[in-house]
Order: structure tokens, then C-alpha cells, then sequence
């Protein structure tokens, strides 16, 4: 081959290279994970409850706000959102828990006051959405109001914290509320997560400082340990176990510039991402979140974690309707982003409307 052919098919091969770097841009992977962008979620707000049921992630309530009963369901498969039937009683909850095909949400907040009730606006009511039929249930309220607090299912029980005077347990096979002790110590806006029967609590706010405290409950014995403290107090953080690994994502360390109103500015929310081993009983810092948010919701889905809905603070509160995707393992590439960007959202009517 002569050196003319040879250097122009390289030169082609380098083009080639160039145009595909250019318009992909690819994401070099990185040990500490690493994000993208993804589509926008329909009617964005803060404190909604999510979770993952049969492949989709079920996001409801929330709002940009005040409390709203919208049910979103997002497929990962197919990038599209649906609408489905509405809760009977609009609020912010931040807990949905699947037991046996049902996704129940117990208590939650809602701006009843801010509307002329004279009550707190936290609920004490109990609810469960079945997927397959697009219906609600409403089932026995909570013992006592609760919000904001946190909940975890264990051998088919759910378990609250937080939120009120003492924890409680949820029997869905009797539709009945049982009352445990206090807990350790008085917290909220903290964070919970549930790995091999062990209960996480991570962080919150105790009405005066900020908290960098984890315990761990044993609900088998109804006992309390303590374990390593984070690498810095934090609440509001968003929680989301994935291969046995507790992800707490952005979250503030400042307490509200005015504590008695739920909407209240922070000093400073932060962007960190941090990985929790149960087994090990260290932290690790991971690559920080694309924009501070509070309040926000994080699924694990097909090895990935959806981040979205939530509170930004500028010139005052904004819900952020983009949805970011975080790779643990760093292998996301702007092709992926790419699709991700195209995403067309099919919402049609909610059941029962035409």
C-alpha cells in the first residue's frame, strides 16, 4: 500500500474517531460514579413517595408547594410517564411501601392550615394503591399524625419513625397500627433505610442542630446500636439502597432560616453524595449531585439511580422538574444522555376523566 492510501484511510479513521467523540461526548468513567440528564418528571414538587414496583417507578403526591394527590408512574423501558387514578387525600409523605402487590403510604402533610384549618396539616391517614387495578383503598389511619417521618417494611410489617411521640408497626394482614417505645433520640427530616432486616437512621434535624448520628434498629428484638457518625450533619438527604449500599444524595447541614415554616430558606443545601456499607461501617464520598436539591426522591432501577422532583433555593423556593440519573459504577456515556434528552412524555387523561 502506498503511503498516500495509508495516510488518507488513517485520516479517515481519525475523522471518523473525532466525529464520534464530538457528537457523543462520552462520560469518562469514574470509580465514584458519575451522572446524566434525564427527562423532565410531569407536575414536579417536593416530598413526594416513590418506589419501585414491577419494573416502574411509582412516584406520588407531593407538589410545587402545596400538597397535591397526582400518581406518576415513570417507565425506565420505554422513557415515558403515565398519570393514574389520584389519592384520595393529596399530600407529601416521602414513604411508599410495596407489600404483596400493594403500595401503601401512611400519613404525610398536607397545607390544610395554610387554608384556614386550624390543625398542623400533619395526617394520620392510611392508604394503599394497587397497580393492577388503578384503585385506591383507604385502610386504618396512623395511631397519631405524623409528618415528616420515615418508614420500613421488615418481614411484612411497617415500621414509623419520626414525625411524632413514638415509633409504631403496621400489620397489613390485620389492617392494624401497633405503638412501640421512643426513639433514641428526637429527629426528623432524617433519613431511613431497611438492609437484611436491620433498620437504618441516618442524620435529621432535632429542632435545634443538625445531626451527623446513625443507629440501627433491630425490630426482631426491638433493640437500638449505634454505628460510625456521617463525615458531616445533614438532613433532608434523599436514601436509596442498591446492592446492600445506603446512597444518601444532596441534603443541608444549615438548619432553616425560620424553623416554624415548612418552606423556609437553608444557609446552603449541598450536592454531596455518600455511600454508607452496613457490613463494613464506613462512609465514602462520591462524585457530588448535578444541582442541590432537598426533599427529593431517588429509585433504584436496572443498576442505576432516578433522582428527581425536589427543592432548589435561589431567590426563593423552585421545584425542579428535570430527572438526573447516577451511575454507581460510572459507565454512563452521552449516548444514553442523549435518548435521555429526547424523551417524549405521554400523559393522557387520569382514569375515570375522558
Amino acid at each position: 500500500m502506498r503511503r498516500s492510501e495509508r495516510d488518507g484511510r488513517s485520516g479517515w479513521w481519525i475523522f471518523a474517531v473525532a466525529f464520534l467523540v464530538l457528537n457523543t461526548s462520552l462520560v469518562t468513567a469514574e470509580t465514584n460514579g458519575s451522572w446524566s440528564q434525564g427527562g423532565d418528571i410531569p407536575h414536579p414538587g417536593w416530598a413526594m413517595a416513590s418506589c419501585l414496583y414491577d419494573g416502574k417507578i411509582y412516584a406520588f403526591g407531593g407538589g410545587p408547594g402545596y400538597a397535591v394527590g397526582w400518581t406518576r408512574v415513570y417507565d425506565p423501558g420505554t422513557d415515558t410517564w403515565t398519570l393514574k387514578q389520584d389519592m384520595r387525600t393529596p399530600r407529601n409523605s416521602w414513604n411508599a411501601l410495596v407489600i404483596d402487590g400493594l403500595i401503601y403510604l401512611p400519613g404525610g402533610w398536607n397545607n390544610a392550615h395554610q387554608l384556614g384549618d386550624k390543625s398542623n396539616g400533619n395526617l394520620a391517614v392510611m392508604e394503599a394503591y394497587n397497580p393492577a387495578t388503578d384503585s385506591w383503598i383507604e385502610l386504618s389511619p396512623m395511631p397519631e399524625p405524623r409528618w415528616p417521618f420515615q418508614a420500613a417494611v421488615v418481614d411484612g410489617l411497617i415500621y414509623a419513625f419520626g414525625g411524632g411521640q413514638q415509633m409504631a408497626v403496621y400489620d397489613p394482614s390485620l389492617d392494624l397500627w401497633t405503638v412501640l417505645g421512643d426513639m433514641p433520640r428526637p429527629r426528623h427530616s432524617f433519613s431511613a433505610a431497611e438492609v437484611g432486616g436491620l433498620i437504618y437512621f441516618m442524620g435529621g434535624y432535632d429542632g435545634e442542630q443538625v445531626l451527623d448520628a446513625v443507629d440501627v434498629y433491630d425490630p426482631v428484638v426491638n433493640q437500638w446500636s449505634e454505628r460510625q457518625p456521617m463525615a458531616a450533619p445533614r438532613w433532608t438527604s434523599s436514601t436509596v439502597v442498591m446492592d446492600g449500599l445506603i446512597y444518601l444524595i444532596n441534603g443541608s447541614g444549615s438548619v432553616p432560616l425560620d424553623p416554624a415554616i415548612p418552606l423556609a430558606p437553608f444557609d446552603s443545601l449541598d450536592r454531596h453524595v455518600d455511600v454508607y456499607d452496613p457490613v463494613a461501617d464506613t462512609w465514602t464520598r462520591l462524585v457530588d449531585a448535578m444541582e442541590p436539591r432537598m426533599g427529593a426522591m431517588a429509585v433504584p432501577a436496572n443498576g442505576l439511580i432516578y433522582y428527581f422532583g425536589g427543592l432548589l433555593f435561589t431567590d426563593g423556593p423552585a421545584w425542579p422538574a428535570a430527572m438526573h440519573v447516577f451511575d454507581p459504577q460510572g459507565r454512563t456515556t452521552a449516548i444514553q444522555l442523549s435518548s435521555w434528552g429526547q424523551i417524549k412524555h405521554q400523559i393522557g387523561p387520569r382514569s375515570g376523566t375522558k
